[in-house]
Protein backbone atom coordinates (compact mmCIF):
# COMPACT_ATOMS: atom_id res chain seq x y z
CA UNK A 1 0.00 0.00 0.00
CA UNK A 2 1.17 3.51 -0.74
CA UNK A 3 0.47 6.46 1.51
CA UNK A 4 1.34 10.02 0.71
CA UNK A 5 2.69 11.86 3.72
CA UNK A 6 3.41 15.56 3.71
CA UNK A 7 4.89 17.51 6.60
CA UNK A 8 3.26 20.92 6.80
CA UNK A 9 2.84 23.81 9.16
CA UNK A 10 -0.89 24.39 9.57
CA UNK A 11 -2.90 27.21 10.97
CA UNK A 12 -6.61 26.51 10.55
CA UNK A 13 -8.26 29.86 11.33
CA UNK A 14 -11.58 30.45 13.03
CA UNK A 15 -14.14 31.83 10.56
CA UNK A 16 -13.34 35.34 9.31
CA UNK A 17 -10.17 35.66 11.41
CA UNK A 18 -6.52 35.52 10.52
CA UNK A 19 -4.63 32.69 12.25
CA UNK A 20 -2.54 33.68 15.23
CA UNK A 21 -0.54 30.51 15.76
CA UNK A 22 1.02 27.69 13.81
CA UNK A 23 1.75 24.07 14.60
CA UNK A 24 3.85 21.47 12.84
CA UNK A 25 1.56 18.72 11.54
CA UNK A 26 1.68 15.68 9.30
CA UNK A 27 -0.97 15.84 6.58
CA UNK A 28 -2.29 12.56 5.17
CA UNK A 29 -5.05 11.01 3.08
CA UNK A 30 -6.56 7.78 4.42
CA UNK A 31 -5.89 4.58 2.40
CA UNK A 32 -9.40 4.54 0.90
CA UNK A 33 -9.14 8.21 -0.12
CA UNK A 34 -12.19 9.44 1.82
CA UNK A 35 -10.60 11.68 4.44
CA UNK A 36 -7.84 14.27 4.67
CA UNK A 37 -6.43 14.27 8.18
CA UNK A 38 -3.53 15.71 10.10
CA UNK A 39 -1.91 15.18 13.47
CA UNK A 40 0.02 17.71 15.47
CA UNK A 41 2.46 17.54 18.37
CA UNK A 42 -0.35 16.64 20.78
CA UNK A 43 -1.27 13.66 18.52
CA UNK A 44 -4.83 14.98 18.30
CA UNK A 45 -6.29 14.17 14.87
CA UNK A 46 -8.22 16.68 12.76
CA UNK A 47 -10.28 15.19 9.93
CA UNK A 48 -11.81 16.68 6.79
CA UNK A 49 -14.14 14.63 4.57
CA UNK A 50 -12.77 14.92 1.04
CA UNK A 51 -16.30 15.30 -0.37
CA UNK A 52 -16.41 18.73 1.35
CA UNK A 53 -13.29 20.00 -0.44
CA UNK A 54 -14.37 22.56 -3.04
CA UNK A 55 -10.96 23.70 -4.27
CA UNK A 56 -7.25 23.38 -3.58
CA UNK A 57 -4.79 26.14 -4.36
CA UNK A 58 -1.03 26.05 -4.48
CA UNK A 59 1.77 28.51 -5.09
CA UNK A 60 0.75 32.04 -5.96
CA UNK A 61 -2.95 31.07 -5.96
CA UNK A 62 -2.87 29.96 -2.33
CA UNK A 63 -4.19 32.31 0.34
CA UNK A 64 -1.39 34.42 1.81
CA UNK A 65 -1.38 35.48 5.48
CA UNK A 66 -2.40 39.11 5.99
CA UNK A 67 -0.69 39.68 9.33
CA UNK A 68 2.77 41.22 8.72
CA UNK A 69 4.26 39.39 11.72
CA UNK A 70 3.17 36.00 10.41
CA UNK A 71 4.33 36.86 6.88
CA UNK A 72 7.76 37.80 8.22
CA UNK A 73 7.98 34.66 10.37
CA UNK A 74 7.13 32.46 7.39
CA UNK A 75 9.74 34.13 5.19
CA UNK A 76 7.62 36.33 2.93
CA UNK A 77 9.49 39.35 1.66
CA UNK A 78 12.65 37.35 0.97
CA UNK A 79 12.46 36.39 -2.73
CA UNK A 80 15.35 33.93 -2.48
CA UNK A 81 13.28 31.72 -0.14
CA UNK A 82 10.15 31.62 -2.37
CA UNK A 83 7.70 30.71 0.43
CA UNK A 84 4.78 30.91 -2.02
CA UNK A 85 6.00 27.64 -3.57
CA UNK A 86 5.43 25.88 -0.24
CA UNK A 87 1.79 27.00 0.27
CA UNK A 88 -1.35 24.87 0.03
CA UNK A 89 -4.86 26.22 0.63
CA UNK A 90 -7.77 23.80 0.99
CA UNK A 91 -11.18 25.40 0.42
CA UNK A 92 -13.93 23.34 2.05
CA UNK A 93 -17.58 23.62 2.98
CA UNK A 94 -21.03 22.08 2.59
CA UNK A 95 -21.65 24.08 -0.62
CA UNK A 96 -19.93 26.61 -2.88
CA UNK A 97 -21.20 29.62 -0.90
CA UNK A 98 -20.37 28.68 2.70
CA UNK A 99 -16.67 27.88 2.51
CA UNK A 100 -13.73 27.96 4.90
CA UNK A 101 -10.02 27.97 4.21
CA UNK A 102 -7.28 25.76 5.66
CA UNK A 103 -3.79 27.05 5.01
CA UNK A 104 -0.76 24.78 5.01
CA UNK A 105 2.90 25.57 4.43
CA UNK A 106 5.49 22.88 3.74
CA UNK A 107 8.50 22.96 6.04
CA UNK A 108 11.20 21.06 4.20
CA UNK A 109 14.71 21.93 3.06
CA UNK A 110 14.33 21.77 -0.73
CA UNK A 111 11.13 23.86 -1.20
CA UNK A 112 8.99 20.81 -2.03
CA UNK A 113 6.91 18.55 0.16
CA UNK A 114 8.51 15.18 0.74
CA UNK A 115 6.56 12.18 -0.47
CA UNK A 116 7.31 9.02 1.44
CA UNK A 117 6.00 5.53 0.85
CA UNK A 118 5.10 3.36 3.80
Amino acid sequence: KEHLIFDFSVSPPPPFQEPTSRALVTLRVDPQGFFLYWTGPSLEVDILDISYIRDTRTGRYAKLPKDPKIRETLGFGFPEQQPEDKLLTVVHGPDLVNVSFLNFMAVVQDNTAKVRRL
